[in-house]
């Protein structure tokens, strides 16, 4: 009969009219650790559950558990499956064999296992003499028949399995898989040949754990319909296991979320809120290290060409998997490589990694040398780095964590090879940035499916090398670690430009901000290749904040400081292209969603990343000019999005407006002095921190700077008199003579904190004076309606008596816009100093800030 008893003890057996399935009082045991310790859970007829939580929460051990895999330790099951004589219900804790499937991660490993032998064997046409085709998989022979050698008859007559199959295929669109070997399989097609054997035994409960992972777009919701129908039969009840909400079909009623083997909620699914659990278990994710880990010394990468194919074909049985492929990838390019399971894009992949015999009969250069010459393919081996679910499914599981990465330098599936004291030092250290140094020693088997990919896919990135290629990286993770893979590939690029990688995945909210080729795939053909999606800086519904030259069309140039580029858009991940004109320590600010990030330098013309990794929706980044025109300008070329991401309309500009008018104290010259990145000026100047800056956020207004450090009124620092700021300001950038039209942008406020640079030296105080009436005269003319301050401090206050009487000259001419506004020198013992020639500190500009906010709000009614 096949019993199988989740209990050693004797129960009292109910009946229950609407009941399935009763967990009572349950709890499992783990390393002497109870989980789910006094957990009530009642499954009824008719109610679908999905079982959601972060990996290594216990989703699927609790699955696990329904189906008697896992033992019970307190508490009792109970199932409903079997009526008595008035056709009630009967709890018993047992059920037989085929009234509860469970399709797991494990059930893959082992038909992969079981078929095709080793990680490679697929490619290997010798191999599939050994393996049998889907037809012969899906029959009631191997669903009923344990043992070979066993001759009872089938409980279920082989064409009622066969009607069954043809039902089960077409749902899930396979049909033309039939006739093909199971070695032959793609890892989302060998997905589905499961489900669709899961379905063929129709039981009464089926368990799919992660069922949509490895699976196309397509694919995934022919499934979400599928199980959409088997729910509307009313034959079969589902209980799914996913990491991702969205993948929940709308035919499920129920939600349990779990997390740290624990139940955080558990009923209806219209009452659940996702984004409240996302929080609840976003403090337990794994914090990445902030020391980046060692680098293995550069691999060479002077090569013209990584990959070069021309009119690549591979057939096996006269079938063609592949067909004129041709494709060339360069240094420093990253490649997003999509398609229908079955496309053909792993053996692409497998040509490049010279795990297909077939490399040799095809037109193939890899890193400048043709491969039909004979080329040493374990050269080619050490200079790319690979991970992929077929490494997952085969590597084997009694080497131990530190093994596993160490083995990533010499290519091998295992350590057979001792490492140097250096080579141990780098694998440690990536340990340590992942957070998962404690698991060193521990075997592969034992580690959760996220630990074990994380494990391989450091082995990957463990000798630094030229090219990596990552087949879907992120299958079966929950969102915390998708977002920690992406953002260490995203990193890996800025900290080595000329990294390039091939990425093969099925989420768009999988792919890294970094990449800048895309190439789909459909039945073994290339029917798409194209640039990462580019929106073009001066037509992308932007927020450009600033004084912006649009006249190149490669995009706008920026120099003054605080200038900045605000867009909203819909997506996991963002990137942009910039080119510094003529300096390499510009800085900009990174804000998402009113959160900084870590600064950029924008230091030579590339892609770079800007998000990655966030929860798919909308979000909004702002890019703040940090640094002012002497560290030179930027050209804005665009921003690039992983596909199906967009730009989206931005928020309006604010009805307030101030502008400022300076030196370097309006700049923020050295007044992040305490953070020396990398020992640049540059890195030590943050405008964004500057009291302007403040005071507008304070007030929640738009603010434009234009101010650069040494410049006076009538003369510089040290006494020169060429380009002094009167003249900057009539200016679109500062370094160009090109006009700036005042009708474009005009404020409510200008603040002018000019004269500590003209009272640096020797000074004609007729000289000043004049020049400054000048300049608050040609501000009133071109801003008739705006309230002017004429400010000066804190470093130097003697020109404030001037000041003071070329506004009083203004208040008799009728001007009552015009004020006088004295910083206070600044308190050095209290607020220190911000760097060179005592410049203010980060206390002194939020003081600052204080004190011109609290002006403008008495002025104006801010």
């Amino acid at each position: 009969m096949g019993v199988i008893s989740v209990m050693t003890k004797p129960v009292t057996i109910i009946a229950a009219k609407n009941l399935l399935i009763d967990c009572d009082d349950i709890a499992i045991a783990d390393n002497g650790r109870k989980l789910f310790e006094h957990t009530h859970w009642r499954i009824e007829t008719g109610r679908h559950w999905a079982i959601i939580g972060p990996n290594r929460s216990g989703k699927s051990v609790l699955a696990a558990t329904i189906a008697a895999k896992v033992p019970l330790v307190q508490g009792r099951i109970l199932y409903y499956f079997e009526k008595d004589d008035t056709h009630n219900p009967v709890g018993n804790p047992y059920f037989h064999r085929g009234e509860i499937v469970l399709i797991s991660p494990k059930q893959h490993q082992n038909l992969m296992r079981r078929w095709s032998g080793y990680c490679q064997a697929r490619w290997q046409s010798f191999e599939s003499d050994n393996s049998i085709t889907v037809a012969a998989f899906l029959t009631g022979e191997r669903i009923e028949r344990i043992s070979p050698f066993e001759v009872t008859p089938l409980r279920t007559d082989e064409t009622v399995y066969r009607g069954r199959r043809e039902k089960a295929m077409a749902l899930l669109g396979i049909e033309y898989l039939l006739d093909r070997k199971i070695i032959h399989l793609s890892n989302g097609e060998s997905r589905k040949v499961l489900i669709a054997q899961a379905m063929m035994q129709s039981p009464k409960l089926l368990i799919l754990d992660e069922p949509f992972a490895g699976l196309d777009a397509a694919s995934r919701i022919a499934l979400q319909e599928a199980i959409n129908l088997i729910i509307v039969a009313g034959q079969i009840q589902i209980l799914l296991v996913t990491s991702r909400f969205e993948e929940i079909p709308d035919g499920m009623t129920d939600i349990l979320s779990v997390a740290d083997y624990r139940i955080n909620y558990l009923g209806p699914k219209k009452e659940f809120n996702h984004q409240k659990s996302l929080e609840l278990t976003a403090s337990t994710e794994r914090q990445i290290s902030n020391s980046f880990p060692l680098l293995n010394s550069h691999v060479n990468t002077d090569y013209n060409i990584l990959v070069e194919m021309k009119h690549v074909t591979v057939t096996y049985d006269q079938t063609k998997v592949l067909e004129g492929i041709d494709w060339t990838v360069k240094p420093g390019e990253r490649w997003l490589v999509t398609g229908h399971n079955g496309a053909g894009k792993s053996t692409l992949l497998s040509l490049i990694l010279g795990d297909n015999p077939q490399v040799y009969a095809n037109n193939i250069k890899l890193f400048d040398k043709p491969v039909q010459t004979g080329l040493d393919l374990w050269e080619i081996k050490h200079r790319i780095g690979f991970l992929s679910p077929e490494l997952a499914l085969f590597y084997p599981g009694e080497w131990s964590c530190i093994d596993v990465v160490c083995s990533g330098f010499f290519d091998s599936i295992g350590l057979y090879r001792t490492c140097s004291r250096k080579q141990l030092k780098i694998a440690v250290s990536w340990l340590d940035y992942l957070g998962i140094d404690s698991l060193a020693n521990l075997p592969l088997n034992m580690m959760a499916s996220d630990e074990q990919r994380l494990v391989l896919l450091i082995r990957a990135l463990v000798k630094n090398p030229a090219l990596l290629i990552l087949d879907e990286p992120c299958l079966g993770l929950d969102f915390s670690h998708r977002r920690q893979i992406i953002n260490l590939l995203d990193e890996l690029c800025i900290k080595n430009p000329e990294l390039s990688f091939i990425y093969v995945t099925h989420h768009p909210d999988e792919t890294p901000a970094a990449i800048t080729h895309k190439l789909r795939m459909e039945k073994g053909r290339i029917i798409a290749r194209t640039e990462a999606t580019l929106i073009s800086g001066i037509i992308s519904p932007a927020k450009y904040l600033g004084r912006f030259d649009f006249s190149d069309p490669a995009g706008p140039i920026f120099a003054w400081p605080g200038s900045s580029i605000t867009v909203r858009f819909e997506g996991s991940g963002i990137s942009a292209d910039f080119n510094p004109i003529n300096g390499q320590d510009n800085w900009l600010n990174i804000i998402i969603d009113s959160n900084e990030s870590e600064p950029i330098r924008i230091d030579s013309r590339r892609t770079y990343v800007l998000a990655s990794g966030l929860v798919p929706g909308v979000h909004q980044l702002t890019l703040y000019k940090r640094t002012e025109a002497l560290y030179g300008e930027i050209q804005f070329q665009g921003f690039k999005l992983p596909s199906q991401c967009k730009i989206l309309e931005p928020l309006p500009s604010s009805e307030r407006k101030i502008e400022i008018i300076g030196d370097s104290i309006s700049c923020g010259y050295s007044n992040e002095a305490n953070w020396i990145a990398d020992g640049s000026k540059g890195a030590q100047e943050n405008n964004y921190l500057a009291y302007g800056a403040i005071t507008a956020r304070n007030l929640n207004a738009d603010l434009v700077t234009l101010a650069w450090s040494g410049k006076g009124l009538y003369q510089n620092y040290g006494g020169d008199k060429v380009e002094v700021m009167p003249e900057l300001y009539r200016r679109t950038l500062p370094g160009r003579k090109n006009r700036w039209d005042f009708q474009a942008w005009t404020p409510d406020v200008v603040v002018i904190n000019l004269g500590t640079n003209d009272f640096s030296g020797a000074v004609n105080k007729k000289a000043f004076s004049d020049a400054y009436r000048s300049l608050v005269g040609s501000i009133r003319q071109n801003y008739p309606n705006a309230f002017i301050f004429c400010a000066i401090g804190p470093l130097n206050l003697k020109p404030g008596k001037y000041i003071r009487n070329i506004v009083k000259q203004f208040n008799a001419g009728g001007d009552r816009d015009i004020v006088y506004l004295e910083f206070p020198r600044q308190d050095i013992r209290k607020n220190g100093i911000g760097g060179d020639n005592r410049h203010p500190s980060l206390k002194t500009h939020a003081a600052m800030a204080e004190q011109l906010t609290q002006e403008i709000r008495g002025k104006l009614g801010w």
